[in-house]
């Protein structure tokens, strides 16, 4: 594993982690918003970063 792999791994988890944090803060806003009939799209952040994180990580 090379130091650029390692910084884009630590990237990733760093990245992943903050959209985890920000979905569970917001979590009130998007069922307000939900009952009104609007979606944030939140859940598909969350998912290609986390599929991006995974993809790295499997590299090894």
């Amino acid at each position: 594993m090379t130091a650029t792999d390692t910084a884009r791994r630590a990237g990733l988890f760093t990245l992943h982690q903050f959209t985890v944090l920000t979905g569970i803060l917001l979590f009130p806003l998007v069922l307000a918003t939900r009952r009104a009939g609007v979606r944030l799209g939140l859940d598909r952040l969350v998912a290609r970063i986390s599929r991006a994180y995974s993809e790295q990580r499997d590299r090894r």
